[in-house]
């Protein structure tokens, strides 16, 4: 998919933007941002361009590769656009370092310990300019048994929920593991607080929230996050929850996969130890696809022999091909490639079956039960995953 759509981009106008997603995708450097500014001189129509830099949340990747090149090829009102979607990701990346100081403050006044995922921590870890990763959320992790206690102390800094849900409906989403959305009003970022690393589905969590933790210091305070071989599994997992529909989770794992010092070893290690090795491989082939990032050699062999990684890859490829703007389906489909990233027959039953019956917040959000009927959710959620499959066949 990606071989054809560079080589054959000279020939149709809409190869021409797949082809410009994908090398935005690459971390900016004069040779990928040469790239970029040859494929940007011969767009014909930049909006649904834009529309598609927007929802694989790339502007920002595309205006650092147009400032590496001096905008060449690029028209002055995609400069001036670029430069405006830029402009709000470098203020609300700041926004989001304020709350995030803010509420690791709060959080540590209450001796409640956190973890800070995604968002500016990511950005920071992995991307030589933060400001190139747009984020509209981020996450803070905390002890379950600190979950009630974490979220009085944000809502004492103004935050609400916004999962839309009864308060007894939204105990049961986090005692199950999603994450409690929350805003502040007039913010433009939503904040994840969880007690998991990872989707209660996949049963994955790559790390002992406690141990093999870094420190960094954002906006003057120390917090702690994942070293960069701990983000590999995790950005594998969430990659593979979402079926990879957003190119932004690929760039994350080109720069990961540039940056000197990780030790693949140690994520291998890992992958193998938690049942993650066909989502870090489906990822790390799904990245050499899309912008011929080199595998990393301790990799090599696993690639080379394990044809359903192969397969998954070239799956999400192509349907970046057939829509550049699909989005995750929540139905059957998606559980399939789910369970296909799994490697172990153990976790492919525990998902099959949770994935199949466990209520989630967006059963619970399409139908609103009392409380005495909760068990009802156990039957409805495979009629709806049925009905929405259905209804897209």
């Amino acid at each position: 998919m990606t071989k054809d759509a560079k080589e054959n981009a000279d020939s149709d106008p809409r190869n021409v933007v797949l082809a410009l997603l994908m090398a935005c995708v690459s971390p900016p450097n004069h040779a990928t941002s040469a790239r970029v500014a040859y494929y940007a001189a011969r767009v014909r129509d930049w909006d649904p361009c834009l529309s598609a830099l927007r929802h694989h949340r790339l502007a920002s990747q595309a205006y650092a590769h147009a400032q590496t090149k001096a905008f060449e090829g690029y028209p002055e009102t995609v400069i001036k656009a670029l430069r405006a979607l830029h402009g709000a990701n470098v203020d609300r990346l700041e926004s989001m370092r304020n709350a995030l100081h803010e509420a690791v403050v709060g959080l540590g006044a209450q001796n409640i310990p956190s973890i800070c995922l995604r968002g500016p921590a990511l950005a920071e870890l992995l991307y030589e300019q933060a400001t190139a990763r747009h984020f509209d959320d981020f996450d803070i992790i905390v002890p379950r048994s600190d979950m009630d206690q974490a979220r009085s102390v944000l809502s004492s800094l103004g935050y609400y929920s916004i999962n839309e849900l009864s308060r007894a409906l939204e105990d049961r989403v986090v005692s199950g593991g999603e994450p409690l959305q929350l805003k502040k009003p007039n913010s433009d970022f939503v904040l994840h607080l969880s007690w998991r690393v990872a989707s209660r589905y996949f049963q994955y969590e790559p790390i002992d929230w406690r141990e093999e933790l870094i420190a960094m210091t954002l906006e003057g305070e120390g917090v702690r996050t994942l070293s960069a071989e701990d983000y590999a599994l995790l950005l594998c997992a969430f990659g593979t929850q979402n079926e990879w529909s957003k190119l932004c989770w690929v760039a994350d794992v080109a720069v990961l996969m540039q940056r000197p010092g990780v030790d693949w070893e140690r994520v291998k290690s890992l992958a193998e130890r938690s049942g993650g090795v066909r989502m870090l491989l489906t990822a790390v082939i799904l990245t050499h696809l899309v912008c011929d990032s080199a595998i990393p050699p301790v990799l090599q062999v696993l690639v080379d022999r394990d044809r359903k990684s192969w397969l998954l890859a070239k799956r999400i490829a192509d349907q970046h091909a057939a829509n550049m703007e699909f989005v995750s389906r929540d139905d059957f489909g998606s559980q399939l490639f789910q369970l296909r990233s799994r490697e172990r027959m153990r976790d492919r039953v525990r998902y099959g079956i949770r994935g199949l019956l466990l209520p989630s917040g967006r059963d619970y959000r399409a139908l609103e039960l009392p409380a005495a009927f909760y068990g009802l959710y156990f039957l409805f959620r495979p009629i709806r995953l049925i009905s929405k499959s259905l209804c897209k066949a």
